[in-house]
């Protein structure tokens, strides 16, 4: 399984479809409502093992809104690596095996994605133990990594369990309670993040 979203922290699902549609996007974007008090929004070429792309999405959405963001991404049930942001400025981030796309990775690259658990709670307006325990609880699969991190973020379920593509799978039989009330964003040339 692989799959990528970001969470916006805030309630405001149209603000957030409106930086969505500015964003130097590639492909469509759906925008689950708000839940628990973040936004979450999938994006169709995020669901491509790109973590620079998410991590560029993270910190736009997060500059163009003053608020705190997080991407997740899983890839094939092997890996969970977030970005997280907070007022455009990049916070945190992490991979749960640095080394799986690339084994010279050098040692700063393993520290620079060790995961901060206290930032991460900071951001989220939670504590810091569930999150640490999250972060360092082993798990079979990366999405179940991430759904004991999203309960202890206090995320939507929705975060640990779909991808853009997973969200618009015809075939797919289950899915969330509230997919009908998605914004979608689809695809223009003219999208673009404005300058201030």
């Amino acid at each position: 399984m692989s799959f990528t979203n970001i969470s916006v922290r805030t309630s405001d699902t149209d603000a957030v479809a409106g930086a969505v549609k500015r964003l130097p996007r590639h492909m469509n974007a759906l925008v689950a409502p708000a839940e628990r008090g973040w936004v979450t929004v999938f994006e169709e070429s995020m669901d491509e093992p790109d973590d620079d792309r998410l991590s560029g999405y993270v910190v736009m959405l997060s500059d163009r809104l003053k608020t705190a963001a997080v991407g997740f991404l899983v890839f094939e049930s092997d890996v969970l690596m977030y970005t997280a942001a907070e007022n455009g400025r990049l916070a945190d981030q992490y991979s749960s095996w640095p080394d799986y796309f690339d084994e010279n990775l050098p040692d700063e690259d393993h520290e620079r994605l060790a995961g901060n658990p206290k930032v991460l709670a900071q951001l989220a307006g939670v504590a810091e133990l569930p999150v640490r325990r999250a972060m360092e609880a082993e798990h079979d699969f990366a999405e179940e990594k991430l759904a004991a991190l999203a309960r202890a973020l206090g995320l939507p379920p929705v975060v640990a369990q779909w991808g853009y593509n997973d969200l618009t799978d015809e075939s797919l039989e289950e899915g969330p309670a509230n997919r009908t009330a998605f914004i979608t964003i689809p695809y223009h040339a003219i999208s673009v993040l404005p300058s201030e």
